[in-house]
């Protein structure tokens, strides 16, 4: 799923830097007529990274399941409100392929497909936040002398789930540190996200090891 994103962010779609929300109607048009091809196949290859991140998704919930007293609202927030999260991302893709099928449309049309995209990509930063932050409260109320994840993960889910969570206020500035090219509005949370990332395999490569040596097993009910 790293890898795709990677690809798809740098080589398809080529949206790092994002387009600025202060171009104008023909300047974003240009971009998607200009890079039509690629980005309706980064969209495609988008789908298919989503549903790689649901797969992360769920494994991360039944690893939560193994923590001490298995808290379920904990365990269904992470499950729900990540996948949800998830799955907004994936229209906001959706939304960016529709602006490049038919890159002949009228430029404001394209502007508003685009516009619809960044919104529903980076406005619902709440549900990163909390599905973060269900996993990071879990992984402190778990047995210190035998825990799922190291305690300092907890910690730095929660730091993610605080500084993920800027990018609320993008739908309200065009330019500056807040806007979707911002500091704040794209490249902390986007950059915080993809530390979690690598972060969070290691460490379920780790706990898988150490279940299949029968290290860890579920809590009993």
């Amino acid at each position: 799923m790293i890898v795709l994103n990677g690809f798809i962010w740098l080589g398809c779609w080529e949206f790092v830097p994002p387009p600025s929300p202060a171009l104008s109607a023909e300047e974003v048009a240009l971009i998607f007529r200009e890079q039509a091809f690629g980005i309706r196949l980064g969209t495609a290859l988008y789908m298919l990274a989503i549903a790689l991140g649901m797969l992360c998704i769920t494994t991360t919930s039944a690893a939560m399941k193994r923590m001490y007293g298995s808290y379920n609202t904990l365990v269904f927030a992470n499950l729900l409100i990540g996948g949800g999260g998830l799955l907004i991302t994936n229209i906001a893709a959706i939304f960016w392929g529709a602006a490049a099928f038919r890159p002949d449309q009228p430029a404001a049309q394209i502007q508003m497909l685009n516009d619809l995209g960044w919104l529903l990509f980076l406005l619902p930063a709440p549900t990163v936040a909390l599905a973060n932050a269900a996993l990071g409260v879990a992984t402190l109320l778990d047995d210190p002398q035998k825990p799922v994840f190291p305690r300092w993960y907890g910690y730095f889910c929660l730091f993610v789930a605080a500084f993920s969570i800027s990018s609320i206020v993008t739908g309200m500035f065009r330019t500056g540190p807040f806007s979707w090219t911002g500091l704040f509005g794209f490249y902390v949370p986007m950059t915080i996200a993809f530390m979690w990332l690598p972060v969070t395999a290691v460490l379920f490569l780790k706990l898988g090891g150490r279940i299949s040596r029968g290290e860890l097993s579920c809590p009993s009910r």
